[in-house]
């Protein structure tokens, strides 16, 4: 009588943990269903977002190479200046269609008053900063004066610092407040200094003294990118300033960049046309006085400023369209110079690309 109840007993019991290994089983593959749905959706969600930043890049190189193509047109003139198609052309370069979204190559001139920031659509060209590669220590002290707000003393001890980094000597260019070897071995992460060309803008901060807040004043004119020279059709006041002019002169050179209708960047812009005609087209213009004369002649002779650009920053802004994501692009490109090497004997109509930064909002 007890065998058959027995055998019930097993077979219950069978039964329960078939049931159980069952359940667990069924446990185990909801969560790994619930893993791989929650890994694939990622997967998925990461694919799209590549896709998407694969096209704001190609929105935003569609940018620059419009203003590639405008550089690179052929032109016999010695001059570059502010009215330019390169420089200040919105049929261009302002919210243009291309494919799935628009683009947009601008950026605001340094010197514009922050109340009314006057977007421009066009590029920059580095001519119009000082090269901190080659510029004087007494150019960047000037700069930092006007732009940072900087004393006398903390300017040239900057200045001397940025100096000292970049020459091939050991020798401090002022007795206090600039740094050599000595004061960067010193550091808790200790390095030396370069003793060489600065080769990115942002290298300025391995420079004693230099700080964000400085930086980020003095970052619109300042560049490692141009000849060493200053294109005086379009440079700030600031920069004029820096090399020495008289406040007078800046203005008048300013006044007639203008043309009659008093605004910069226009079609009756005035233009110097050659180095050597500077001061000969400013004084027919403006009256100039005898100090005033000597002054700007001065400059003009110690070889400071010419009148043509040959590299340019471009900014150019991709968005897709409905969509908040943007890339910005930053290159620096240097325009093709339509002269053969000396070398090779092939002729350079495509220039080259120096600099090139992507930014994904």
């Amino acid at each position: 009588m007890l065998f058959p109840l027995r055998r019930s007993s097993i077979i219950a019991d069978r039964k329960g943990s078939i049931l159980a290994v069952a359940l667990w089983s069924l446990c185990l593959l909801t969560t790994f269903a619930v893993y791989l749905g929650s890994s694939v959706r990622e997967k998925v969600w990461m694919v799209g977002r590549l896709d998407s930043r694969d096209r704001l890049r190609f929105v935003a190189s569609a940018g620059v190479k419009r203003a590639i193509l405008e550089l690179r047109r052929k032109d016999e003139s010695t001059v570059d200046t502010l009215r330019e198609s390169w420089s200040n052309n919105r049929g261009a370069f302002q919210g243009k269609e291309v494919g799935e979204g628009i683009y947009s190559v601008s950026h605001v001139p340094s010197y514009m008053d922050s109340s009314f920031e006057q977007i421009r659509y066009g590029v920059v060209d580095e001519e119009r900063k000082v090269n901190i590669n080659t510029c004087k220590r007494e150019v960047l002290e000037n700069l930092l004066k006007s732009t940072a707000g900087m004393d006398q003393l903390d300017a040239e001890s900057l200045s001397a610092a940025i100096v000292d980094w970049r020459d091939k000597d050991n020798v401090l260019s002022v007795a206090l407040g600039s740094a050599e070897d000595q004061y960067y071995r010193a550091l808790r992460n200790s390095y030396e200094a370069k003793d060489s060309d600065f080769e990115v803008p942002n290298e300025i901060f391995l420079v004693k003294g230099m700080t964000k807040d400085i930086f980020a004043k003095i970052k619109d004119y300042i560049t490692i990118y141009s000849n060493g020279k200053i294109n005086i059709n379009t440079a700030s006041p600031k920069v004029l300033l820096a090399l020495g002019l008289f406040r007078s002169v800046v203005d008048k050179i300013l006044l007639f960049r203008c043309g009659d209708d008093s605004i910069e960047a226009t079609a009756d812009d005035y233009v110097f046309v050659s180095t050597k005609s500077i001061v000969s087209q400013l004084s027919k213009y403006v009256s100039l006085s005898e100090s005033e004369v000597a002054n700007l002649s001065n400059l003009v002779s110690a070889g400071y400023l010419e009148t043509k650009s040959e590299n340019f920053t471009i900014t150019s802004t991709g968005r897709l369209k409905n969509r908040d994501a943007s890339m910005k692009i930053i290159c620096v490109f240097q325009r093709p110079s339509f002269q053969a090497d000396p070398i090779t004997g092939s002729l350079d109509t495509k220039g080259k690309i120096k600099y090139w930064q992507e930014k994904a909002d």
